[in-house]
């Protein structure tokens, strides 16, 4: 504890081997995030991703209400070439990863309920 947010982010990001850890607002907004070295060609900017990210969180809380389910606590979407993991965290900000193809998932999302309450004591500090 005791880390600023982008630590935090930082450690999360080398220890699950993710290509990008972001904090996110509610309202889309990137509060802060950590990339992987190198990005290269494939890299994917941060504020960009974490608006859409938003958007699925959105429609993953619609389709929860719809179907009487109650509101999303994690979204997991798997595409050809990697994963994004969407994580509630409290009522104003997400927790964005996206990992490659061959992550470990199980992992991954053991990571990102590890570092939960370090990073929202961490984000309260952020949005002050």
């Amino acid at each position: 504890m005791g880390d600023n947010l982008a630590g935090v982010l930082e450690r999360l990001q080398l220890a699950g081997n993710v290509d990008l850890a972001a904090v996110v607002s509610t309202d889309g907004f990137l509060i802060e995030s950590a990339a992987a070295q190198g990005g290269g060609d494939g890299a994917v900017n941060a504020e960009d991703f974490a608006s859409v990210a938003i958007n699925g969180l959105m429609v993953a809380r619609a389709l929860g209400r719809e179907i009487e389910r109650g509101d999303v606590t994690d979204a997991l979407l798997e595409y050809e070439r990697g994963t994004v993991i969407i994580q509630a965290l409290d009522e104003e900000i997400v927790l964005v990863l996206l990992a490659s193809q061959d992550v470990n998932l199980g992992r991954l999302r053991l990571l990102a309920r590890r570092y939960r309450e370090e990073i929202v004591a961490a984000a309260g500090v952020a949005l002050r």
